[in-house]
């Protein structure tokens, strides 16, 4: 399962992973892995209230972000990071999923 608010079908379907949403994915995971930026929006994003919403036994593991560190996360920034300069100077959008 996975929540989120840029869903990539193509890649779920790929991996038979279901998006549902964030209620839904607390109260049925085991354990519960958190991928996403520090903004005003996702500050908080487990509070008591979400935190409430875990399965009895359930996991919640807290480490320090190094997900970008790898050579295949490093290569799709720099991808992505082309891609959308590229896209700009053509006067096209930006590729999906990507901030602003």
């Amino acid at each position: 399962m996975a929540c989120d608010p840029f869903p990539m079908e193509k890649w779920a379907a790929a991996g038979a992973i279901r998006y549902v949403s964030l209620d839904d994915l607390l109260a049925a995971s085991d354990v519960v892995s958190l991928h996403l930026p520090l903004t005003p929006k996702t500050h908080y994003v487990l509070n008591a209230k979400t935190l409430a919403l875990l399965k009895p036994g359930a996991y919640v593991l807290i480490t320090a972000h190094q997900a970008f560190l790898t050579r295949e996360a490093l290569s799709e920034i720099a991808r992505v990071t082309i891609g959308n300069v590229s896209l700009l100077q053509a006067g096209r959008p930006f590729l999906p999923g990507t901030p602003l």
